[in-house]
């Protein structure tokens, strides 16, 4: 299994992170700086939602479709993709003194030893980059969101 994962200070509480990520009309803007294009968004009964994406990858498009698994409010979300390149994408949310740490982690297994030899080093840069993006979107939407309606410190 090749992983990556990330944490960030965010100044908001955990449930307005969480409320922000499992709403399909900001998935662009989470997934801005990915190099990913989403669409075929869908609700999921639950809450949360299922959607294909479009990731490039050295350049080339790998088509996906991703799922939110499991919601545990306010604290968890996973999101399972599937297609050119199966991952699992993790959100874990604490409450801390300025708001909320979020921490980010990817999974995507490993095909077989030649291949991890030949291309494990580029995919774990490439979760890299995909976690270090996430965080910081999602700190800067939800910073944002909350100055702009002023949210309140604790719901």
């Amino acid at each position: 299994m090749i992983r990556d994962q990330g944490t960030a200070i965010i100044n908001v509480p955990p449930e307005v992170i969480f409320s922000l990520i499992i709403d399909p009309a900001y998935l662009p803007r989470l997934l801005r700086g990915n190099l990913a294009d989403a669409y075929d968004v869908k609700p999921l009964p639950g809450g949360g939602y299922s959607y294909r994406w479009v990731y490039r990858l050295a350049g080339l498009p790998i088509q996906a479709q991703g799922t939110m698994t499991e919601l545990v409010r306010p604290i968890k979300i996973v999101v399972e993709s599937s297609g050119g390149l199966k991952t699992v994408s993790t959100w874990h949310f604490e409450p801390h003194e300025r708001g909320a740490s979020a921490t980010f982690s990817i999974e995507a297994p490993d095909v077989n030893f030649l291949l991890r030899r030949l291309s494990g080093r580029f995919i774990q840069n490439q979760l890299r980059f995909a976690v270090d993006t996430a965080l910081s979107n999602v700190k800067h939407i939800a910073e944002t969101a909350a100055r702009d309606v002023k949210v309140p410190r604790s719901l």
